[in-house]
């Protein structure tokens, strides 16, 4: 992995406090360790060749709409999260069908520490 791809990895991967931003307390400091990063078609192909990177899930957010909220362009709410595990093969494949499509558009993943394995990480599409 290039350097740089590292490194952006490793920003977004550290452990850090931030602010809650919900509930009660929004303003409350929390550990993290994930963070989101915009990578090409060819640095998300190396980031899942990599054997750091663990796990690979592609997730969304079900919902819909009301008749009110498309008159007043507003989304409403999720149903719930999908998430679904992706093998690398698979991952790989949908990689390559995107770049096929979309070779100069950026990605965003969110990057975070595995559970199991120190000093490897999991990725979210």
């Amino acid at each position: 992995m290039k350097t740089l791809l590292k490194k952006k990895i490793e920003d977004a991967i550290v452990e850090r406090q931030e602010p809650k931003g919900y509930g009660d307390n929004p303003e409350q400091l929390e550990t993290v360790t994930y963070g989101y990063i915009y990578v090409t078609t060819d640095e998300l192909n190396q980031i899942v060749k990599s054997r750091r990177c663990r796990d690979i899930n592609l997730s969304t957010n079900l919902g819909g709409y009301t008749e009110e909220s498309i008159k007043n362009d507003e989304y409403y709410r999720h149903a719930f999260n999908v998430h679904v595990d992706l093998t690398k093969k698979t991952a790989k494949r949908i990689i390559s069908n995107f770049s096929d499509i979309y070779d100069d558009k950026l990605i965003k993943v969110l990057v975070s520490t595995s559970y199991y394995d120190e000093g490897k990480f999991r990725i979210s599409l």
